[in-house]
């Protein structure tokens, strides 16, 4: 028993210090400003175009399941590049960081979108 205290009065400290400069790590190299979790959102992309590539916010999920017409109006003033593609239409591979691609169904309803 004595010697399980023992490891662990030894390890216990190194842990914490780990830990410690764990959050020290994470606190210098998070960008100034920002909150962990948020990226920058669709209403700043569409006012400040020069805003990081790294930073342009992918979420139309909620899209998924509309007309095509009516999403595409809407990611446009979001200030994004839209590509319209049905279920088998073919496309290139090149990626594009604003655009966004809508795949619909025969009925012209959002199945599914994706950045790039």
């Amino acid at each position: 028993m004595d010697r399980k205290i023992r490891n662990f009065a030894l390890t216990f400290p190194v842990v914490i210090a780990i830990l410690v400069v764990a959050v020290v790590i994470y606190s210098v190299v998070k960008p100034a400003g920002s909150v962990a979790g948020q990226g920058t959102t669709h209403e700043e992309i569409a006012a400040n175009p020069d805003v990081a590539v790294q930073e342009m916010v992918c979420e139309f999920d909620q899209w998924i399941g509309k007309e095509v017409a009516a999403a595409e109006e809407e990611i446009r003033k979001l200030g994004r590049a839209v590509r319209i593609l049905g279920k088998d239409s073919p496309a290139t591979m090149d990626y594009r960081h604003d655009r966004v691609n809508v795949i619909h169904d025969d009925n012209g309803v959002i199945i599914s979108v994706t950045c790039g």
